[in-house]
């Protein structure tokens, strides 16, 4: 799903229509403007053209004239010295004395006339007289309008040069109308020469454009009356449009939404959510690319309800819905289907490595804490992934499986992700059958306790045990505890099955310790489910009187989860369990996201690093960094710190050297039945004698 807005598929089309407002006063205003200016633009230069051609016109005729008038003078006077300047060179033309006199001539006739330039050319082009005498001797043979002078057509162009050297000086920046005139020898029609007059119309160009300008202001400013009046009708009907479309369109989103989108979180609902599955998977047939269906379910959700309230339980899934839209990609499509599952639909895939990153992503952001009224809750979530079209090509079974794989992830410890595979659905009949089982399991004496013991790294002399919990089925033998443990919590059997763990270890360490030379305490997990029952603490201080065990044998390891809901009533929880003197240990230590000043207000002994900062260690400078500041934040507060997974020896030495209070692991001891527990340690079982043997192999 696109993180603002969500894609449109089929079902948002069915609604309504997409298309753009009308906007008729805007629309109006742009292609009035347009219009306005074209048109004053097209006028003004239609009669700035008309003007100039008039002004063209009008010069020509005028150039004519003083031509006719010099003419004859010229060739009255000058035409012997005319006729020979033809076979003359130009250097033997602008020294003869006759130029001198022409040039002097000319500049007499046409003073006060705005005539900047005079050339004469015989027949053939060449110029045999100007008054600028650098151009003398010039041919002008093949240019255009000489062409057609000496065809007998006077020929006129307006152009602008921005130096021109006449009247013996250089004058720049002129606009200037050059006429080609025919001279006719007097009573004929034989053409004896052609003249070039050069006119000064700069200031009548000038004039030209201010007229310009003028009917440009008085067209534009015709017109803008026009709009304005124009504008008022057009913006008034506007208004009255847009406020129908507006209430049409609220109408038709309110339909939408209502239709699908769920009302919590805005998400698409289970409908819109079909619709754009079933697109995806034609999409995905025609592009040959994998469709990912993600199946989230959050965990631990209904004791949010419960504790917290419905309310709650309501902000939460609005604060889940804003971070799983910072998980995903824009385009993927995220939608609620009902409660706290949601559903994810990953489109256009090469290979599932994409898909992968993303469910790690939202698998890391939901274990982080929310805050709710005040209050830092943590919770999980499980996701079940189908593959399109490696699972199946049908929608509803891609659900189904995605479904299942879900489940397969929650019987695996929860906070997790998996891939379906087929023997899933099996799986969750079978899940089924191990709930009915499970009630039924402590009266059939099913369940074993097996013990693990724990090392000091002083003296490496066992000074105590870590109970862990075995199911032997009757007919499917050992299961796993990642798979019957989360069933336990679901199903509420938990708290009696923890209760008879408690009970039955304290019984055992009691015995023993009444053998045994040194005593041993006895490590004891305890579910956030059991922890937060009311009487929790008065079912321990029963077990204690009944079992006579001294309370200081007695450690309850806690997680940091458990720890970070209601944080207030359970310190006061655990100041009780002080009380009865029971030691406190927090279990998987750095991985439950708490707050260090939270955890300096705990009333608790030891802290217990988590395997997976443990698993290779030696070859991770990050997790042996990680391992140091935990044993530096425990010796601070004066804390024991238990290293568990210990499968090395480089492990062992470095959690030693790190001065680690205590270690347990497979290196040291795999986890016990009662029977071998009971006689490792009335034999006093020496493990330094052991590390010594490994250390030798």
């Amino acid at each position: 799903m696109q993180k603002a807005k969500p894609i449109n598929h089929s079902s948002d089309v069915q609604i309504t229509q997409d298309h753009r407002p009308l906007n008729l006063a805007r629309n109006f205003t742009i292609i009035m403007l347009i219009s306005m200016i074209s048109a004053s633009i097209l006028l003004s230069i239609s009669v700035r053209s008309i003007l100039v051609d008039n002004l063209i016109h009008s010069e020509e005729h005028h150039s004519l004239s003083i031509t006719q008038l010099l003419s004859n003078s010229v060739l009255l006077n000058f035409e012997q010295f005319l006729n020979q300047a033809g076979s003359m060179s130009a250097s033997e033309i602008r020294q003869h004395p006759k130029t001198l006199a022409l040039n002097d001539f000319i500049q007499k006739k046409t003073k006060g006339l705005k005539i900047l330039k005079i050339k004469i050319y015989n027949l053939d082009g060449y110029t045999i007289f100007s008054t600028d005498f650098s151009l003398i001797g010039k041919s002008e043979k093949s240019h255009p309008s000489f062409i057609q002078a000496v065809k007998g057509n006077i020929i006129s162009k307006l152009f602008f040069r921005d130096k021109i050297y006449a009247q013996n000086e250089l004058i720049t920046n002129r606009n200037l109308i050059s006429s080609y005139i025919p001279i006719w020898t007097e009573g004929t029609d034989k053409i004896q020469g052609v003249f070039e007059v050069y006119k000064d119309v700069t200031s009548l160009i000038a004039d030209t454009k201010k007229t310009q300008i003028r009917i440009f202001a008085i067209i534009f400013g015709i017109l803008s009356i026009v709009f304005i009046i124009l504008y008022f009708v057009i913006n008034n009907a506007d208004k009255i449009i847009k406020e129908f479309n507006k209430l049409k369109e609220e109408e038709t989103e309110q339909i939408k939404n209502m239709a699908f989108y769920d009302s919590l979180t805005g998400l698409p609902n289970r409908v819109l959510f079909s619709d754009r599955l079933e697109h995806s998977l034609q999409l995905a047939s025609r592009t040959q690319k994998l469709v990912v269906l993600m199946f989230l379910d959050l965990d631990r959700f209904k004791q949010v309800n419960d504790n917290l309230g419905h309310e709650a339980g309501d902000t939460l899934l609005k604060q889940v819905a804003e971070r799983l839209r910072e998980c995903i990609r824009t385009g993927d499509t995220l939608s609620r289907l009902s409660g706290d599952e949601f559903t994810i639909l990953i489109e256009n895939l090469h290979n599932i490595e994409l898909s992968t990153t993303i469910a790690q992503r939202i698998v890391s952001s939901i274990a982080k804490s929310f805050f709710i009224n005040n209050n830092e809750v943590f919770i999980t979530c499980s996701i079940g992934l189908s593959v399109y079209p490696f699972n199946d090509d049908d929608a509803n079974s891609l659900m189904k499986k995605s479904d299942a794989a879900m489940f397969y992830s929650k019987s695996c410890g929860r906070n997790n992700f998996h891939y379906y595979t087929p023997d899933m659905l099996q799986h969750g009949s079978q899940r089924f059958e191990l709930e009915s089982d499970l009630s039924t399991a402590i009266e059939t004496s099913q369940f074993q306790l097996y013990f693990q013991p724990k090392i000091s790294l002083s003296n490496l002399k066992m000074n105590g045990m870590e109970v862990l919990l075995r199911w032997e089925h009757p007919s499917q033998g050992s299961i796993s505890p990642d798979i019957f443990l989360p069933i336990l919590e679901e199903t509420g059997l938990i708290t009696k099955v923890g209760t008879w763990v408690v009970h039955e270890s304290c019984q055992l360490t009691k015995e023993w310790n009444d053998k045994g030379e040194t005593p041993i305490s006895v490590s004891v997990n305890i579910s956030a489910i059991q922890f937060n029952q009311k009487n929790f603490v008065s079912n321990i201080k029963t077990i204690l009187q009944e079992t006579g065990l001294n309370p200081g044998l007695l450690e309850l390891e806690l997680t940091e989860r458990c720890l970070m809901e209601n944080t207030e009533e359970n310190i006061e929880v655990m100041n009780n369990l002080k009380k009865l003197g029971v030691k406190l240990t927090i279990d998987d230590f750095g991985t439950g996201y708490s707050s260090l000043n939270y955890i300096c207000r705990l009333p608790i002994d030891a802290l217990k690093i988590d395997r997976s900062f443990i698993s290779n260690l030696m070859d991770s400078s990050e997790k042996r960094s990680v391992v140091t500041a935990i044993i530096s934040f425990a010796h601070g507060l004066k804390l024991n710190i238990v290293a568990e997974g210990i499968e090395n020896l480089e492990q062992l030495t470095f959690v030693k050297a790190m001065r680690c209070t205590t270690a347990q692991g497979y290196l040291l001891s795999k986890p016990l039945s009662q029977d071998q527990f009971e006689r490792m340690y009335c034999s006093s079982y020496n493990f330094n004698d052991s590390l010594e043997l490994i250390n030798t192999k």
